[in-house]
């Protein structure tokens, strides 16, 4: 499996090997686009711009890709911490796990990704099933989207990987 995303040294800035590699597997879903666009399910609201982000989009504005970049890092940094809280005891978790994990968050969103069969899994130790999981969560607006389904066979697959 290659994703091939936009990189960012581990280390670099303080992040950790999950937040890069993270941000990687994101960059690579997502797709960049630098200015402001409907989301592509309900064809309006959550407005996104650059990697899928959705807060305070500056309407008319053309992002960098250094501030697509800065957005995108924080944010995944701030998701890291709360996956980490979520999954606890379990601690540290395999960088590649926890990757795949900031993945979907960044999909389905903290909350609903803390009250999930995967980060309850996780919290028993069950990593296996937890990264299985993941494979559940393919439906958009009531739907199963192909693309979603796409994506989560691709972060089950990483975040096995990272278990060996």
């Amino acid at each position: 499996m290659a994703i091939k995303g936009r990189t960012i040294g581990a280390g670099a800035a303080g992040v950790s090997v999950a937040v890069a590699l993270a941000f990687t597997l994101i960059t690579g879903f997502e797709g960049r686009v630098n200015h402001v666009y409907p989301d592509p399910v309900t064809k309006g609201a959550p407005w996104t711009y650059c990697d899928g982000e959705t807060r305070s989009p500056q309407w008319n504005h053309v992002y960098t890709d250094a501030e697509c970049d800065a957005e995108t890092l924080g944010l995944i940094v701030k998701y890291d911490q709360s996956i980490m809280q979520c999954t606890m005891p379990v601690k540290p978790l395999p960088p590649k796990v926890e990757a795949a994990f900031v993945s979907l968050a960044w999909n389905i969103g903290i909350g609903a990704f803390c009250k999930s069969s995967i980060a309850k899994a996780a919290q028993l130790g069950d990593l296996k099933t937890a990264c299985e999981k993941i494979a559940l969560y393919n439906r958009a607006g009531g739907r199963v989207i192909p693309g979603l389904v796409f994506r989560r066979g691709e972060e089950v697959a990483y975040c096995l990987d990272g278990l060996t």
